[in-house]
């Protein structure tokens, strides 16, 4: 499996569908989010549209500055819209590609959240395989505070 870096565009390039069956991701203020192919919303609105593909390029820093010492692939897919990134970790760096890898998981919308952004206290944790839960567990969650919400 070739884990080319380019094969998901860098926020801010133009949309390619490098991942099959990708689709857009639409997060509102209020939390709620849901998967569609439909036009962005109109300017001044609160909803922001975003891919799996595209919201893990945006998160790449992080990506690669916690994955010193990790090494493998993983696939993860959302079972809503069928979209698939595979993560490479090796030397410190971190790839995308749209194959698939031998450790592959499969998430709803909300489990992909959860993943990323890390769960509340109430969530039920997530049962992953064990490899893909030791690489993963390596790099995720993405600390993102919102400091309207944030009472720490």
């Amino acid at each position: 499996m070739s884990l080319d870096s380019e094969s998901v565009p860098r926020p801010g390039s133009p949309r390619r569908d490098a991942v099959p069956g990708s689709a857009r991701q639409r997060f509102s203020a209020s939390g709620a989010h849901s998967f569609t192919d439909s036009k962005p919303p109109a300017t001044g609105s609160r909803i922001a549209s975003y891919s799996l593909a595209l919201l893990l390029r945006s998160i790449e820093s992080h990506l690669r500055s916690r994955s010193d010492g990790v090494s493998g692939a993983v696939s993860l897919e959302c079972t809503e819209t069928g979209e698939r990134v595979t993560l490479g970790f090796g030397g410190g760096e971190v790839c995308f590609d749209a194959d698939p890898a031998a450790e592959r998981v499969v998430l709803t919308e909300r489990q992909m959240v959860q993943l990323v952004f890390g769960g509340h206290s109430s969530c039920e944790p997530l049962d992953l395989p064990a490899r893909a839960a030791d690489l993963l567990g390596q790099v995720f969650p993405f600390n993102f505070p919102i400091w309207e919400l944030d009472r720490s």
